[in-house]
């Protein structure tokens, strides 16, 4: 095998091994040899797009190796961002938790409203069934249905509701 180009179309790890050692490797740990042979494996395949793509992450490593402070800059940069989004999201938090209390504090009201006007209806249910109504006559007990009674029932709490 020579150092310059492997026989197969694929390099193995053993062919990297020999190339780059020159010889077998008893000593290299097969992690070490796989790292390099990350690096320095040659694109072996056909497609030009494979081949820039290995040759740019391999050009990527080397420049982000030579401009630490840029990446440094990045990485600042990123973290300001993020500190920033995350106060926005706890400003928002706290404005959905303000406006669910509030939410809370009208849903407390309307039930009472709602048990105040349902006590309000028992209460004209019965006068309508224990006493004469007000607007007729005749007694609430010939009621013929006690549907009859509940609509009587509404008018008699919607006209208490409107002179009060």
């Amino acid at each position: 095998m020579s150092t310059s180009e492997p026989k197969s179309s694929q390099t193995t790890s053993q062919d990297v091994l020999v190339d780059i050692t020159g010889g077998s490797s008893s000593s290299t740990s097969t992690k070490q040899v796989e790292s390099q042979a990350v690096k320095q494996r040659p694109a072996q395949s056909s497609s030009s797009s494979a081949q820039e793509g290995t040759t740019a992450s391999y050009k990527s490593t080397e420049s982000n190796e030579n401009d630490k402070p840029v990446l440094m800059n990045d990485i600042s940069r990123m973290m300001e961002t993020m500190h920033s989004k995350n106060l926005m999201l706890k400003k928002l938090v706290r404005m959905q938790q303000a406006r669910l209390e509030l939410l809370k504090s009208e849903n407390d009201e309307l039930r009472k409203d709602v048990k105040r006007k349902d006590a309000q209806l028992r209460n004209a249910e019965v006068t309508i069934h224990g006493f004469t109504d007000r607007n007729s006559t005749r007694s609430s007990t010939a009621c013929e249905t006690r549907k009859t009674c509940r609509r009587r029932a509404l008018q008699a709490a919607r006209q208490t509701g409107a002179g009060a």
